[in-house]
């Protein structure tokens, strides 16, 4: 199957008979920088940001500032060639000079997903207390999920990268953007994720790990890179409604899912650890190797 072509712009998707759609589409017939002068207000006027975020609730809406129109490119494209509940992109367009950052130049705005995350900062994760039933029903709609962003194979063939071709952000690497790289073995030789090679000569079961791993043929697709608990949503009785912040999606071996969802604090989290096992079984030598990488390197 050939890889679905990746857009470079944004294009608004109409609803068809929507008078408010077409009233929209009239609204995007205006310069882009006059929307983005209006929007600047807006969020001054009328945003709520959301804590440790770049996004903003304006009146149902969210108003998200990027770094690069990836995100938005990512959550059409995902919403347009799965049925992964998904924002819709309304529009991304420049953000004025004097919101300018050197980490947001763009600002991204959307509808809201229903539910509320799975983990909430200040009161914990939502699993903590659920029956088995439920933590099963989260599991197999992430694998439903996850099993579909599979099917949309890289149009980059081997190489690591951003949705649009570029550096990607991915916070099991770091906190700034990487990349692209050429190949695994590039991906893999980033500090982060190297292993030293006196580890290995010292230990056996590391040494099976990495040779485990490394003599396995992976396939490329689209991941979302962040996917834990405060980017997966659910509505009270705890059934999965969607997936927020694409922000680190890109083009990575099938694996890379199953190592950016543990990692950190997450990868013991109690829950989700089990969900993670139950989604990921395949990946088991793969996670088993990060886990001792993230070791290594100084993680808990």
């Amino acid at each position: 199957m050939s890889p679905v072509p990746v857009p470079q712009t944004f294009r608004y998707q109409h609803v068809l008979y929507s008078p408010k759609s077409w009233l929209w589409g009239v609204w995007l017939s205006l310069p882009s920088s006059w929307r983005g002068r209006v929007y600047g207000t807006i969020l001054r006027v009328f945003g709520e940001q959301i804590p440790f975020t770049n996004a903003y609730r304006v009146r149902g809406y969210f108003f998200k500032l990027c770094p690069t129109t990836d995100e938005a490119l990512t959550t059409e494209y995902v919403r347009a060639h799965t049925s992964i509940p998904v924002a819709k992109v309304l529009d991304v367009v420049r953000l004025p000079k004097h919101l300018v950052t050197p980490k947001t130049s763009w600002v991204m705005i959307s509808t809201a997903v229903a539910g509320t995350p799975l983990f909430v900062n200040g009161s914990g994760h939502r699993l903590r207390d659920a029956p088995a039933e439920k933590a099963a029903l989260v599991s197999q709609s992430l694998k439903n999920w996850l099993d579909q962003l599979r099917q949309l194979e890289s149009p980059c063939e081997q190489r690591v990268c951003g949705f649009t071709g570029g550096n990607f952000r991915n916070f099991r690497i770091g906190e700034e953007p990487v990349g692209p790289f050429a190949s695994i073995e590039e991906l893999n030789s980033h500090p982060s994720l190297a292993v030293p090679e006196a580890e290995i000569e010292l230990n056996e079961d590391l040494s099976r790990l990495v040779d485990a791993t490394k003599n396995k043929a992976y396939r490329f697709h689209l991941v979302h890179g962040d996917l834990v608990l405060h980017n997966v949503m659910a509505d009270d009785d705890l059934r999965p409604t969607g997936i927020i912040d694409w922000e680190c999606a890109a083009w990575m071996p099938e694996y890379w899912e199953a190592l950016s969802s543990s990692r950190g604090a997450f990868r013991e989290m109690q829950y989700w650890k089990d969900v993670r096992r139950s989604v990921f079984q395949e990946y088991k030598d793969e996670m088993d190797l990060d886990t001792r990488i993230q070791k290594l390197h100084g993680g808990e």
